[in-house]
């Protein structure tokens, strides 16, 4: 009966809303684990990877739960696991809080996928890089905070020698994506990526689209997190998902 009774309060709450929230895992897993929403997600993927990264193709959604070294180990699952046409693995979280740890999970997580390419006789140059995101609804602490605003929200991390900066070579890359720190208004938006930000932080809060008629990518991804335009079967897994909040 507990159950019965919180399914229904979850769809009720659901029903309040016009859009998803991108920030919760319920409302992200229903726009961009969709494979009908792939090129939504390649969209996401390429505003926030470093400049030399580009997503032509996303060939395959990954199982979210990483498996264990032993029955000792620590299971993990992700909001999303997927790999491009050139190999390249990424695990996409989306994370209210950020506490003082944070970042040692997201390596933890990334290690996990870096370490599962190879099997027993499997050869390192089989290894492809690994980009773990994260869209944080807080901002990330940084040792110099001048150096974070509005327009500059993305960081990325990877492994490099310490005194030339020198890269070791592509293998696990971590990436923040600090909503926390966006300040802009929806008229304010100009380029696809600010409106990207905006519609991550807001959706779950709005009752009308914006008026961004003029950029088709974007117009895309808000039907895409409309509630009502979920399919039968669809609502059934959001709202389910939207239970464990």
């Amino acid at each position: 009966m507990n159950k019965t009774m919180n399914y229904f309060q979850a769809k009720q709450n659901i029903e309040e809303r016009v859009f998803v929230d991108l920030l919760s895992d319920s409302g992200f897993k229903a726009v961009y684990a969709d494979p009908a929403n792939k090129h939504l997600l390649i969209n996401l993927l390429n505003n926030v990877l470093p400049d030399d990264v580009h997503v032509s193709d996303i060939v395959e959604y990954r199982d979210r739960e990483q498996q264990t070294d032993t029955i000792f180990s620590k299971k993990t699952i992700l909001d999303l696991v997927c790999r491009d046409s050139a190999g390249n693995i990424f695990g996409i979280e989306v994370q209210k809080k950020v506490d003082k740890d944070f970042a040692k999970r997201c390596v933890y997580y990334a290690s996990g996928q870096y370490h599962s390419q190879l099997s027993s006789g499997g050869r390192y140059s089989e290894l492809h890089p690994v980009y773990e995101l994260a869209f944080l609804e807080e901002k990330y602490p940084h040792r110099d905070e001048s150096e974070w605003d509005s327009e500059h929200i993305v960081s990325h991390y990877h492994l490099t020698e310490k005194r030339t900066g020198e890269s070791l070579c592509s293998t696990i890359f971590i990436i923040f994506a600090e909503l926390g720190r966006f300040t802009k208004s929806a008229e304010d938006c100009v380029t696809t990526r600010d409106k990207l930000f905006y519609w991550f932080k807001h959706a779950g809060d709005e009752r009308e689209s914006p008026s961004w008629r003029d950029d088709p990518e974007m117009q895309a991804l808000v039907t895409a997190t409309e509630i009502a335009a979920f399919p039968a079967e669809k609502m059934d897994i959001y709202i389910k998902d939207f239970m464990t909040l």
